[in-house]
C-alpha cells in the first residue's frame, strides 16, 4: 500500500497538477495535495465520519484543517533521517489541573460582577436597530433583562439558536438561508476510566477506519498526569453523530466504544467507570461555497448597533479553545480602541487561525 501511496502522490504532484484541474470541493483540493490513493484510503473515511460527503464540503477545509509536510520532509521522515515535523506543533503547554482552572479563575475574578450562572438565554427583543431586552430562564422561571442605551450584547451562542429573534428584523428568507448554510454536527464524548497507568504513548490519535465508532482518542495523562490517580488513566473517545451511528442508544454507543478500543489495543481493557457527554450542534460543517453566504449572514448581525456575535459558535468559526480566548481578549482590546480600527478589521483578524491538531 505504501508504494501505491508514493506512486499516486508523485503522479498527482508532477503530472496531474501541471494540467488544468477544476477544484470545487474539499475532495478536489485535497486530492491535488496528496493524490487519489492517500485521499481515498486515509482522508475520505475520516472526513465522512466527522463532516460527511467530502465532495459536498468547501475547499477551505483542506486549506485550513489539513497540514502536510513538504516532499523533502516526507522523504527524510520516511527514511529515518528526521524525527520531528516542521509542519505541525510538536509540543503543547497545558494549564496545570486542566482548562477548568482557567474558567474557575475567571469566575472568581467576576464575583463582584453581575455574573449569572445556570441561566439559559431564550431570545432577544430588538427595537430601533438595537437589542433592548434579553429573555432568559433560570430554575424554571422566565427572566427579562432590560438594557440601557450604553449596554452592548456580546453573543457566543450558536447562531442557529439565536436566529429566531432576528426574523422580524431580517425577514424569513434570512432564517431559511441561515438554516441552509449554518450546518452543525453533534459530537458525543465517551470518557472511560481505565485500570492502568497509561493506554497510549500519543497525546491523541485520529482513527480513519469507518468500522470504529470514534474518530479521535485523547488521554488525560498526556496533558496532566496529576489529574489522574497513579494506577489508572482516563481516555476520551470523540464520536461524531453521522450515518454510521445515528439511531444507536447511549448504551450501544458506550459498548461499541469499549469494543473498538479493545480491538485497537488488541488486549483486554479493565473499565472502572464510564460517562457519556453530548455536545449538540458543536461542529461547524463547511459546505461548498459557504464563505460568501456566511459573510452575508454575519454582515446582517453586524448591522445591529449594540450586538456582537463572536467565537466558534457565535461566528461559525472552526477554531479551538486557544483561538476563542484570543478572540475574547482581542474583542476587549478592540472595544477600548475602536476609534483606531474598524469592527470589520477585527472580524477579519479572527477568521484565519493556524491549526494545531
Amino acid at each position: 500500500m505504501f508504494i501505491k501511496f508514493v506512486i499516486s502522490f508523485l503522479y498527482q504532484k508532477f503530472y496531474l497538477n501541471l494540467k488544468k484541474q477544476e477544484i470545487n470541493s474539499y475532495k478536489d483540493h485535497l486530492t491535488t495535495r496528496v493524490g487519489s490513493e492517500i485521499f481515498s484510503k486515509v482522508f475520505q473515511p475520516i472526513t465522512e465520519k466527522i463532516w460527511g460527503d467530502p465532495s459536498k464540503l468547501d475547499k477551505k477545509l483542506s486549506e485550513t484543517r489539513v497540514q502536510l509536510p513538504s516532499i523533502l520532509d516526507m522523504l527524510l521522515l520516511t527514511i529515518g533521517l528526521k524525527k520531528k515535523n516542521n509542519f505541525e506543533a510538536n509540543e503543547f503547554i497545558y494549564p496545570k489541573n486542566g482548562l477548568n482552572n482557567i474558567w474557575k479563575k475567571i469566575q472568581n475574578n467576576c464575583k463582584n460582577k453581575n455574573f449569572e450562572l445556570e441561566t439559559t438565554v431564550s431570545s432577544f427583543s430588538l427595537e430601533n436597530n438595537k437589542v433592548q431586552k434579553i429573555h432568559a430562564k433560570k430554575n424554571g422561571k422566565e427572566i427579562t433583562y432590560n438594557l440601557s442605551s450604553e449596554d452592548i450584547v456580546i453573543n457566543t451562542l450558536p447562531l442557529n439558536i439565536i436566529q429566531g429573534s432576528f426574523e422580524e428584523t431580517f425577514g424569513k428568507g434570512f432564517i431559511e438561508e441561515s438554516n441552509r448554510v449554518l450546518q452543525m454536527n453533534d459530537l458525543f464524548l465517551v470518557f472511560l476510566s481505565i485500570k492502568r497507568p497509561k493506554l497510549f504513548e500519543e497525546s491523541w490519535i485520529f482513527v480513519a477506519d469507518r468500522s470504529v465508532i470514534f474518530h479521535r482518542v485523547s488521554e488525560q495523562n498526556s496533558f496532566d498526569s496529576d489529574m489522574v490517580k497513579e494506577d489508572r488513566t482516563i481516555v476520551c473517545c470523540e464520536i461524531m453523530i453521522n450515518n454510521f451511528n445515528r439511531g444507536m442508544s447511549d448504551e450501544e454507543i458506550i459498548n461499541k466504544t469499549i469494543e473498538d478500543l479493545t480491538q485497537i489495543k488488541k488486549e483486554e481493557i479493565e473499565i472502572l467507570d464510564k460517562k457519556l457527554i453530548k455536545l449538540y450542534k458543536s461542529y461547524p460543517v463547511y459546505q461548498k461555497e459557504y464563505e460568501v453566504k456566511l459573510k452575508s449572514i454575519m454582515n446582517k448581525y453586524d448591522s445591529i448597533e449594540n450586538f456582537y456575535t463572536i467565537g466558534r459558535q457565535g461566528s461559525f468559526n472552526y477554531i479551538g479553545t486557544l483561538d476563542c480566548m484570543d478572540i475574547g481578549f482581542g474583542f476587549v482590546k478592540w472595544l477600548r480602541n475602536k476609534d483606531i480600527s474598524s469592527w470589520e478589521d477585527e472580524r477579519k483578524r479572527t477568521n484565519e487561525y493556524p491549526i494545531l491538531d
